[in-house]
């Protein structure tokens, strides 16, 4: 199931909404808390973990070159630049918009 998870608050990626990456990113500013989001995207040609900077580091990379939509997932997470440390939530949600039909078909 692909999901999207900001500090330790986790949603469904298809369906989430702008409000829901708006409010978990700045509940944690708010509180004075590390922002990380993660994005978990796994379908039938699509298996693939995304996470900003600040994010604690798991396993990396999954031995094998990416395929089409991968790589195009890729290219939209480094256009809205949430590989850099600090990453906006309207970011966040501009590639959840742009990447959607990617994954959620």
């Amino acid at each position: 199931m692909s999901r999207i998870i900001i500090g330790e608050s986790e949603h469904p990626f298809c369906d989430v909404s702008e409000r829901w990456i708006h409010h978990h990113v700045h509940e944690r500013q708010h509180d004075g808390r590390p922002v990380s989001a993660r994005v978990v995207l796994k379908n039938h040609s699509v298996d693939m973990v995304l996470s900003t900077p600040n994010c604690p580091q798991g396993h990396g990379g999954g031995g094998r070159a990416p395929n089409e939509k991968e790589s195009e997932i890729f290219r939209i997470w480094a256009e809205e630049h949430l590989n850099q440390a600090h990453w906006k939530a309207e970011k966040l949600h501009a590639f959840v918009r742009r990447a959607r039909h990617l994954v959620c078909n």
